[in-house]
């Protein structure tokens, strides 16, 4: 029978623990720019994170939208993450990877 307990740890913070130390200095204050940062390439030609990686952000980058956003609805949450996908960036349009 495969192992389904969780692991001790995430692939943020076995692989990338410079983003989760960052995370946790800014969340209070807000960490929506900082995820936005990681998240979209205005530099081009970035690698980009692993699969499990970019989910956790994308994790984190949802509950974060929704501590800003507390009395939003679903239909508000569908309509902002339909129109920051469609925003304009620069660069190759990959996703962003650490330094």
């Amino acid at each position: 029978m495969p192992d389904t307990t969780a692991p001790d740890t995430t692939t943020l913070e076995t692989g990338f623990p410079h983003i989760v130390s960052e995370l946790i200095q800014c969340w209070e204050q807000g960490a929506d720019s900082y995820l936005d940062r990681l998240l979209i390439d205005v530099r081009g030609g970035r690698q980009g994170f692993p699969p499990d990686a970019l989910s956790e952000l994308m994790f984190l980058s949802i509950l974060a939208w929704w501590r800003n956003h507390p009395d939003a609805t679903q239909m508000e949450y569908q309509a902002e993450a339909f129109s920051f996908a469609s925003a304009p960036t620069r660069g190759s349009g990959s996703l962003a990877d650490t330094e």
